[in-house]
């Protein structure tokens, strides 16, 4: 077995570790970004953009429960935001697993280094989730 090393966001501690990740195996994703309340029946991938954003490379993407916002008003729920492109954040919810994806869109070991991805996570409150959310209602109109 070929593994990658990964990086595990961890919102309910506020915590990103490096994990051992078997790129050939998608279930395992399951076990990661699960947690024993809440098991994750569907993954979605929050794509990262590199520097070299808006050429349209896209370089690495985190794995998250793809019902997690959904779940928002779980009391126990827990959140993080990630910087998807220079400037541009996207709320997510739950564990994320961050790994990277070549040219054919396989996962590979993540393009950013682990000492940088700090940079690009910031863990949130529900409460600071909702004002996010009331402040920005408005500009769909």
């Amino acid at each position: 077995m070929n593994t990658i090393t990964a990086y595990l966001i961890d919102p309910f501690v506020e915590t990103i570790m490096k994990v051992e990740h078997d790129p050939k195996n998608y279930k395992e994703i399951y076990t990661l970004i699960s947690r024993p309340e809440l098991k994750v029946d569907a993954f979605d991938c929050a794509r990262v953009y590199g520097p070299e954003y808006p050429k349209g490379h896209m370089d690495d993407c985190v794995y998250v429960d793809d019902e997690g916002l959904i779940n928002w008003g779980d009391k126990d729920q827990q959140f993080f935001m990630l910087q998807v492109a220079p400037g541009q954040w996207q709320p997510l919810a739950g564990k994320g697993l961050w790994v990277g994806t070549d040219d054919a869109g396989n996962t590979c070991a993540p393009s950013v280094s682990f000492v940088d991805v700090p940079s690009y996570v910031q863990f949130i409150t529900q409460f600071e989730l909702l004002n996010l959310v009331m402040q920005h209602g408005d500009e769909r109109e």
